[in-house]
């Protein structure tokens, strides 16, 4: 699948986000830029910046637990689970390789667990500077490797298991998926990838011509990628820290990639062929969700 190219029109945000950017603008009015700060300066900011979009959460069951890495230390878990789960998303939340953590992403998680009629697992992976690539990444492989070989926690979940992530977690999502098709490992039967970090090239019109944004600028975008791969001047390397190719293909996902990096890169559903997850998944078809921002509240415009 191959998206079009954005034109002059979609570099102008809509009225809907023009509200948002303005509210945002107004409520965080001299508090600074998390990205601009000390790594734990600016993680505590995101954190306080973020509760506006974890308010009225909706209810459902929710089950705290710990997976062991492969270096012996214990990731922080939490299972949630609405009425009626059937399959289970293992969601890697977004924030730059850098920041962010489950509670600033769990409204998200829940509405998409709400929305897909499944059980959600999101989790704490390590974060960057501290634990540069490939830290968080093999922090989520700790975790799909729990599911797959049955955490005594997970028994409730059926066998069919999706992989997503948002942003920097969308990317890390593909990470893994490339990961364990290199190693022979069992692979999820969907993804759900929404506007993240795909391509490690740099001089793609979206990467140009927003430079200056609205929100992540190019000049954020290269601080964040110099933080988790160690290295300056926006050298992705390993590629995989950075993004996953334009055209990335496993023997078990397919993701398509448009000409389109950073945020502006679109939102990608997609089923292995043949497997349930190609079917209504669990009760409606795996489709690209470009626009779709699970995480904003009824009363925006």
């Amino acid at each position: 699948m191959t998206l079009p190219l954005p034109t002059p029109a979609d570099l102008v945000p809509t009225d809907r986000m023009q509200w948002i950017l303005e509210r945002l603008a107004e409520e965080d009015g001299g508090l600074g830029d998390p990205t601009l700060l000390p790594a734990p300066e600016g993680r505590k900011l995101a954190e306080q910046t973020n509760r506006r979009w974890n308010t009225d959460l909706p209810e459902m069951a929710a089950k705290d637990f710990s997976v062991r890495s492969a270096e012996g230390r214990e990731i922080a878990c939490r299972l949630l689970t609405p009425e009626g789960a059937s399959g289970l998303i293992v969601f890697i939340h977004g924030g730059g390789w850098a920041f962010c953590s489950m509670a600033t992403h769990e409204r998200a998680a829940r509405l998409l667990a709400l929305e897909a009629g499944a059980h959600v697992l999101i989790f704490d992976y390590r974060l960057a500077p501290e634990a540069p690539f490939p830290g968080g990444l093999n922090d989520c492989q700790a975790v799909w490797n729990a599911v797959v070989t049955g955490h005594p926690d997970l028994t409730s979940c059926s066998h069919l298991r999706a992989l997503a992530g948002d942003s920097a977690g969308a990317n890390l999502a593909l990470a893994l998926l490339l990961a364990l098709q290199a190693d022979g490992e069992p692979t999820p039967d969907a993804a759900l990838l929404f506007y993240g970090v795909y391509d490690a090239n740099f001089e793609t019109d979206s990467y140009i011509n927003q430079k200056d944004g609205p929100g992540l600028t190019r000049a954020k975008n290269d601080a964040l990628l110099e933080l988790v791969c160690r290295r300056p001047g926006r050298q992705a390397e390993p590629a995989r820290c950075a993004a996953a190719g334009e055209r990335c293909a496993t023997e078990s996902v397919a993701a398509a990639v448009p000409e389109r990096s950073g945020h502006r890169s679109p939102s990608l559903g997609y089923g292995k062929p043949g497997s349930p997850a190609a079917q209504p998944w669990p009760d409606r078809q795996l489709q690209p969700l470009s626009g779709r921002r699970p995480w904003l509240h009824a009363d925006e415009p």
